[in-house]
Formats: C-alpha cells, structure tokens, sequence
C-alpha cells in the first residue's frame, strides 16, 4: 500500500510537471490580456488581436491604433501609419513568461521590446529604439528626425504601480532650409501611480543640452543643464491632492547676446480636492473635444473645486541675467468657502487672498534700461522701494485688491481689465 502511495504521488508530480506550463500559458494570457486593455487611454488604443497559446509558448499579435485626431492627421502627412501591429514571441518559464516584441514593419520604426511577466500579473520591461531616421512629408516645411540607440526600461505591477529609466543620447532636426536643432543626453526616471484620472508619484526629466543653428550654421540658441522634476501625493487623510514642479535651467544664451543663467521656477499647486479634481481631469482625458454637455457636465465639478479651497504657490523664481540677478516668490489662495464660482466668477476676485515679492538688482536695471521708467513710476507711486542692492516690490492680496507695502491699493478687477484689453489690443495688432 505505501508503495502504491509512493507510486501516485510520483504520478501526480509528473501530471502537475507535465500540465504546469499549460497552467503558466493560461495565467500568462490572462495577465498579457489584462496589461494590454490597461495600456487604453483616449489617444491610444490597444487590443490582442490573436493569441496563439502553445504547450512551450504562445505567439501574440497586438494592434495599437493613434485615436487622438491632431496626430492622425500629422501621421498621415509623413506617411506614417497610424496602427501598428506588434507581434511577440512568448515563453513559458516555471513561475514567469518571457517575451521578445517587434513591430510588423520595422523598416520605419526599429523598435523592440523584452519583457518578463510574473504569474501574479507584474511586469518588467526593456524597450529598444536603434538608430532613426524619418523624413517629414509637410509641404510647407519638410524636416528629418534622427536618433541614436535609445531604451525606455521599467517595471508595471497589478496595482498600476510603476517605475521607468529613459535614456535617449540624441535627437537631430534638419530642415529643409539648412536650420538645425539638437538635443543631447534626454534621460529621465519616476515612479508612481495613475489614480482618479492623474498621475500620483515622481518624474525627473534632464537634457544635457539643446543647441538651434540657422541655415548658416551660426548657433541662435543654446541651453545647458536642463531639469524638471515633478512630484504629486494625497495629503489630508488622501482626500486632497499635492502637485510640485520644479525647473531648472544652468544656462541658456540667444543670438541677441541674451545670457540666463541660474534659472530656477519652482511651483506648488497644493489643497485640491481629490473627488472634484479626478472628476475633471476624467472628462478632460476622455473627450477630445468638449461638447456643450460636457461643459455643463464640469459645472459641479468646479463648483466643488473652488468651495473646498485650493493654493499655487510660486516658491522660487530667480535667475542671473548678465550681472544682473532677479528672484521672487509669489502665493495665491483660493479659500474653503469660495461658492458658485461659476455662477458669479467675480466672487474669485473677493476672494483671493495672497502675496507677492519680486526683488531686482542695480545690475539688471543698468543692462535693461528700459526697465528704469517702469521703476522710477512705481518709486513714485510706492509700489516699489529702493534698496541697498536694488529695488523691491512687496504687496499682498486681500479683500479685492493688491495693497502694497508703501499704502497703494489697486482693485484686482482693474488689473484683470486692463490684461484682458492689452491682450485683445495684441491679437488685433497681429
């Protein structure tokens, strides 16, 4: 008896060793199906068009069609398909599959994809572009775009967590009239979510540097050490949500003889209320174009942003022009309370509160002179003081004005209308 025992139980460890990747294929399927219906969004579309599921390993056809119209119709300007089939060849390990993609036709686009999926869903990826190089058909103004080796690599577990590394060493603009653009060593990483119609997590994007050149071969523009970094959470028991940006820029210089550099922008937009603002950001994301609907649809959902309060800080902006140095901060709150916006807009104006402080050196008003008439009014008007190393402008917003340090008061609705007729003075002169 116990030898017959041995004998099943050897027996039903051959089955299990024997099904077992017919089991991974089942699993695998599932998990590749489920990947690629998340990969939908409202400029993309992706569908597994066939699955041949194998004892050993599977082969996939995937479809993934452009749906957002702008880009159609530039695609089908330079020739460009707007679907692409990809096909990936898939194999069934002990505990993951394995896969190596490639589109169709890839003649136009040398890209490939290796990827690991685990039983459980989770997936880790590595995306290869070799060398590039297409040739816009636009008739007003043909252009070349050429790249070297680049990977986008990364990880996307079940959750929708997800991480990714971008290395992109250059991307070349001809044109047809001899002007050039370069851009060198784009790379980036982040991680994080996408939740309620918005990205929660990090990105860190950086260029080594852009460089333009006119038909003559003459630089008219350049920059250097670029980075932008973004970073987004929930705060208050996850009911509200935290954007911060951040540029910076190590040194830009135009044709003009302009030279930036230290340039720094750093914002917050902070307070938001998760429901509303994912609300919004759903219709803005499935909708291409906002019909009246949809528009009345977003009524309530901004209705509710104003009311429970929200705040854009600008907590750093500076940067060295020549000698010269600029730097100031800016806040604008929106407070719990702010009701009907959309009914009576100009209730925003009561309502704001806030402040904001710009410091100018000596140095930049001598290398700007026409700054020197602005400042001199606002000296005699005390907007604006003097100090040791420059000028300083300091004011506050409150009850419907901007009241600045020296007494002077000015209403926030005759600052919005004298912008709006400078504006619509701009748009008639062009």
């Amino acid at each position: 008896m116990s030898r017959l025992k041995v004998y099943g139980a050897v027996g039903g460890a051959v089955a299990l060793v024997l099904i077992w990747p017919l089991a991974v294929g089942k699993i695998g399927q599932d998990a590749i199906t489920k990947l690629v219906d998340n990969a939908n969004s409202s400029a993309v579309s992706a569908k597994v068009v066939s699955y041949d599921r194998g004892y050993l390993s599977s082969v996939v056809k995937t479809e993934f069609t452009v749906k957002d119209p702008a880009l159609i119709q530039q695609l089908k300007a330079d020739d460009i398909p707007t679907s692409f089939y990809v096909t990936s060849d898939i194999t069934h390990g002990l505990y993951s599959l394995t896969a190596h993609s490639k589109l169709d036709d890839s003649s136009k686009l040398p890209l490939t994809m290796d990827s690991t999926t685990q039983l459980n869903g989770s997936t880790k990826y590595k995306i290869d572009l070799g060398n590039w190089q297409v040739t816009s058909n636009n008739s007003k103004e043909k252009f070349t775009v050429s790249t070297s080796p680049s990977y986008l690599s990364g990880s996307i577990a079940m959750s929708g967590e997800a991480t990714y590394k971008l290395n992109v060493p250059s991307i070349e603009l001809d044109f047809a009239s001899k002007e050039k653009l370069l851009i060198s060593n784009l790379t980036g990483e982040g991680q994080g979510k996408r939740e309620s119609g918005f990205w929660l997590g990090s990105h860190t994007l950086k260029v080594g540097k852009v460089n333009a050149d006119d038909e003559k071969g003459n630089s008219v523009f350049s920059l250097e050490g670029a980075q932008y970094k973004f970073n987004s959470k929930l705060t208050e028991k996850q009911t509200r949500v935290e954007s911060h940006n951040v540029l910076s820029v190590e040194k830009v210089k135009t044709t003009d003889g302009g030279n930036v550099t230290d340039l720094v922008f750093d914002a917050t937009l902070g307070d938001i209320d998760k429901q509303s603002f994912g609300d919004l950001m759903a219709l803005f994301q499935n909708n291409q174009e906002l019909s009246q609907a949809d528009l009345e649809k977003a009524i309530p959902y901004v209705n509710t942003l104003f009311s429970k309060g929200f705040y854009l800080s600008i907590d750093d902006f500076s940067m060295k022009v020549g000698e010269g140095k600029f730097k100031s901060d800016w806040k604008f709150t929106i407070p719990a309370g702010t009701d009907n916006v959309t009914h009576n807009p100009a209730v925003i104006m009561t309502a704001l509160k806030g402040h904001i402080n710009s410091d100018f050196s000596n140095e930049l008003v001598k290398e700007y002179p026409f700054m020197k008439q602005t400042i001199d009014g606002a000296l005699a008007s005390k907007m604006v003081q003097q100090t040791q190393d420059g000028y300083e402008l300091k004011a506050k917003i409150e009850q419907g004005n901007v009241v600045f340090e020296g007494g002077q008061k000015i209403p926030l609705m005759s600052l919005f209308l004298s912008g709006m007729i400078q504006q619509q003075s701009h748009n008639h002169a062009h």
